[in-house]
């Protein structure tokens, strides 16, 4: 087939939304470009709303920090040796769906591209899901990022509480680029990401000696934290992010974006093939995307519907659950990077920790 990539932006990769956190599994099971590898993540700690803190370490290294942009670039040099074409500078303005072909209108283009089906990957953007009546994720919150140089430290930093990240958290990623260290420091809540980001700059800047000399624009942007209504139409799929199809515990994003996209690529490849392209032979993609990664968005989304529903002071009672009672090895022996299935369903039937989310429910 021949295949064409309409990239928005003059540089694949740029600008960089991601907090660029990936499971080091997902290298064995994907060709991905190992060379974005920064560095290995072991030990994160957790912060509660009045500085508690619990430390959880990996016996192995299970996540690595990529640099997001070679990591887009190696994946765009990947394509290219397999003969895809890449646009660079090219915004897409609309899709319309023909009979027999796709039509894609870009900006300041008076001639559309045609097409026989087309892939949605725009990111966390959703104008022309909305103008297709694919509908919009269903849970989101809002997000602002930057990465700064910093002290030379090494452990994940997860902060949660009302007064720093209200329904969501913040965080802090070593990042090391060569000989300089540097920190990705960022949150999802609700209300005014903005705001909150430059009130936990001041949190974290003594400790992590962040330099924000010249000031630190955060990048913004929605967090979709669940499957958008439909991602399927005739002639069309959406993948990753642009489908809701994140983490809905930490709103990452990039495993399942690859996941899917492997999926839709061999769907819409067998589709080419039997020239049937209508909305009842694409839905399965929806199919299989829902029977490899559906328990995990139930479960994730369950708990994140029941966590952030939570008050200080009931964070503060699963901290001290997590110090007193036991509950790290249940999490220890159940959690992985990339699938939280089973940790969400051993902590949901813990007496302790049903009882304190429920609690909130019936409240």
């Amino acid at each position: 087939f021949s295949v064409l990539v309409v990239e928005e932006h003059g540089t694949a990769g740029q600008p960089v939304h991601c907090t660029g956190i990936l499971a080091l599994e997902a290298f064995q099971e994907f060709a991905l470009p190992d060379e974005a590898v920064l560095n290995e993540l072991k030990t994160a700690c957790f912060y509660s709303p009045s500085g508690r803190k619990i430390s959880y370490a990996t016996t192995g290294v299970e996540a690595v920090v990529v640099d997001r942009h070679r990591f887009d670039q190696g994946l765009c040099e990947s394509a290219q040796k397999e003969g895809v074409e890449l646009w660079l500078g090219n915004k897409v303005t609309n899709i319309s769906i023909a009979e027999t072909h796709v039509e894609i209108q870009r900006f300041d283009e008076t001639s559309p591209l045609r097409a026989r089906a087309c892939i949605l990957a725009a990111g966390a953007s959703y104008g022309l899901q909305r103008q297709m009546g694919l509908g919009l994720p269903a849970v989101h919150l809002n997000s602002a990022q930057a990465e700064m140089p910093a002290a030379p430290l090494e452990d994940v930093e997860l902060h949660f509480g009302a007064a720093v990240a209200p329904q969501g958290f913040a965080w802090v990623v070593p990042v090391r680029r060569g000989a300089q260290s540097h920190a990705r420091v960022g949150l999802m809540c609700e209300g005014n990401a903005a705001l909150y980001f430059e009130r936990f700059i001041e949190r974290v800047r003594k400790p992590w000696q962040l330099q924000t000399d010249g000031g630190i624009p955060p990048r913004p942007r929605i967090l979709p934290l669940a499957p958008i209504r439909k991602t399927y139409s005739d002639r069309l799929l959406v993948v990753g992010d642009a489908a809701g199809l994140v983490k809905p515990t930490t709103g990452g994003g990039i495993y399942y974006s690859i996941l899917s996209a492997a999926i839709a690529a061999e769907v819409l490849s067998e589709a080419l093939l039997k020239d049937r392209l209508c909305d009842k032979a694409l839905r399965e993609y929806e199919r299989q995307w829902r029977s490899r990664m559906g328990s995990e968005f139930r479960a994730q989304l369950t708990l994140r519907l029941l966590a952030q529903r939570l008050t200080d002071p009931e964070i503060e009672e699963v901290f001290e659950l997590a110090r007193t009672d036991g509950l790290m090895p249940l999490i220890r022996k159940t959690a992985t990077f990339n699938h939280h299935y089973e940790v969400i369903t051993a902590l949901l039937k813990y007496p302790a920790v049903r009882k304190i989310l429920f609690r909130r429910l019936l409240s």
